[in-house]
């Protein structure tokens, strides 16, 4: 039997609620990190505020990349892509060729 009590829904979510934030405050520290310029991400303790150099920051990342001997993210995302689509492909190939397998050939039992 299902109880409804007024008090174990408000619990119930309040910690849904709690969860919620801690699961996204990591992503809204992250988004604002990359609105900010390199020495106000740094100070201590950081704002929460949002910046204004998040086109700036894109920009940057996307032509040159995160560090001095990095590839552009342009170049990385190229890859992951062409990896994903290649993985993609085996495992649907491999799984059609065992498809046939199992559907046309009689396996004798041991």
């Amino acid at each position: 039997m299902i109880e409804n009590r007024r008090g174990l829904t408000i619990f119930s979510h309040t910690m849904l609620i709690l969860g919620i934030a801690v699961i996204l405050f990591p992503l809204y520290v992250a988004f604002i990190a990359a609105t900010l310029d390199d020495r106000a991400v740094f100070e201590t303790p950081m704002t929460l505020l949002p910046g204004t150099q998040l086109l700036e920051n894109i920009k940057t990342i996307w032509i040159n990349g995160v560090g001095v001997n990095s590839a552009p993210f342009w170049l990385m995302m190229l890859n992951s892509f062409i990896m994903a689509f290649s993985i993609t492909v085996g495992k649907i190939t491999v799984s059609m060729l065992s498809a046939f397998a199992i559907v046309w050939f009689r396996f004798s039992p041991a």
